[in-house]
């Protein structure tokens, strides 16, 4: 992989990564998937379990990320991993799956859950509130309130990153502290002051689900993990974070052990508030939550918290996504009218990859129009850690904790195809 040209600038400090690593994971999830895990285990302890599991195999994940991006500190995250490891069509692949499936739609949709929240408030912005739709089904295009305001707070974020990183960030620190004080604000009050019941703890529910509950629960960690994720989001700075080799591994690690202790403590707070008979199949579990808690006049401001607080996610992934396009142009690897080879996106201004800004939010936008369509792309790299040494050797190598143990555990998890990859690779060498 060719990676020589304009280098961003290191602009990115210990905190601002960590903010972008809460702000990617703390999303939606958190605050729909509770109600299909009560559905689907109707054990209390099962279902603090299977947050505590996800936690920790989100935390093995950023363990093997932190190795990968201190020993190839490039902005761009799985792209330049793949490329390296395997080669520039695994990049190419994972490059424009992560542009599109991993960013721009994820960008897109949160904005859009944003409006939802935020139509509580302004009708006009409600998701029901169509003015123009064509086709049917997954196939069709609507334009309403909630699509103009969720490319009205994209084209926001957009021109603030475009004006510079440090903005970007700065706004960044802001929104994600903000939410961590609405965060913690909300479980203070509703363990202290919020009319729930410890009772709730040892109260199951009738399973909804008849698949074995071993099964079901290697079923259900796939939601936990689609939860937790973005908790690799450092790692497409890594060109632009101070000192890589030691901030780098601190923001990955200190941000999702961060954001598993969040996760562990809202949903404290949602058994607290309600059984689990009473959660399933709830998918608005924390407006739930707060009219038991504190009433139904409190819902509202619980919605308009929780609009606040999907701000930060689509600032983190703005900021984020356009370093994917960035990398790719650099090697040549994005396809455009305007780039011959080596793209312009690399070149225009050295220092920021604004181009990389603008595309993301486009793609955003056609997305946010449509009935979206998110898939969860798991990176092939997460396992084969050491196929990066065989194809660089002449890299210093830098480990981090547990590496013989990460990249097994992880793989375990997934139980994919990739296996097959790895008899390849020994067979190799």
């Amino acid at each position: 992989m060719n990676l020589s040209g304009p280098s961003l600038l290191r602009q990115i400090s210990l905190s601002a990564a960590v903010a972008l690593v809460v702000s990617n994971m703390v999303g939606t999830g958190i605050f729909t998937t509770p109600g299909l895990l009560a559905r689907d285990l109707g054990d209390p302890k099962l279902y603090f379990a299977i947050w505590l599991c996800g936690g920790a195999i989100a935390l093995i994940g950023a363990m093997c990320y932190s190795e990968l991006g201190v020993n190839f500190p490039s902005s761009g995250g799985e792209y330049v991993f793949l490329t390296q490891a395997y080669g520039p069509v695994w990049g190419f692949m994972t490059g424009w799956t992560s542009f599109i499936a991993g960013f721009a739609a994820p960008v897109a949709a949160t904005a859009l859950a944003f409006a939802g929240y935020w139509g509580y408030f302004s009708p006009v912005f409600k998701p029901s509130n169509v003015y123009w739709r064509t086709g049917s089904g997954m196939l069709s295009l609507q334009i309403g309130g909630a699509q103009i305001l969720a490319c009205a707070v994209i084209g926001v974020f957009t021109i603030a990153n475009i004006y510079g990183v440090q903005r970007a960030v700065a706004l960044q620190k802001v929104l994600t502290g903000l939410k961590l004080v609405v965060i913690g604000i909300f479980v203070l009050l509703g363990l202290t002051v919020g009319t729930g019941s410890w009772d709730n703890f040892s109260l199951p529910t009738l399973r909804d689900s008849s698949v074995p509950i071993a099964s079901q629960f290697a079923i259900s960690l796939f939601y936990v993990y689609v939860s937790y994720s973005g908790w690799n989001a450092a790692t497409y700075i890594a060109e632009e974070i101070r000192d890589p080799a030691r901030n780098l591994p601190r923001a990955l690690m200190v941000g999702t052990i961060l954001v598993t202790v969040l996760f562990l403590l809202l949903n404290l707070v949602f058994v607290y508030a309600a059984p689990l008979g009473a959660m399933k199949g709830v998918e608005t579990i924390g407006a739930l939550a707060s009219s038991r808690l504190f009433g139904s006049q409190m819902a509202g401001l619980f919605s308009a918290l929780i609009a606040i607080a999907l701000l930060a996610m689509v600032n983190a992934m703005v900021t984020v996504g356009p370093r994917v396009a960035y990398a790719m142009a650099r090697n040549g690897g994005l396809l455009c009218r305007r780039c011959p080879g080596r793209s312009e996106v690399a070149h225009a201004c050295p220092g920021h990859p604004h181009a990389g800004c603008r595309g993301d939010a486009d793609d955003a936008y056609v997305v946010a129009l449509s009935l979206l369509l998110h898939w969860f792309h798991v990176e092939l790299l997460l396992g084969h850690e050491r196929r990066l040494a065989v194809s660089v050797p002449e890299t210093p190598r830098v480990e981090a904790p547990c590496t013989g143990v990460v990249p097994v555990a992880v793989a375990a998890h997934h139980l994919h195809p990739r296996w097959r990859l790895d008899d390849d690779f020994r067979r190799d060498t």
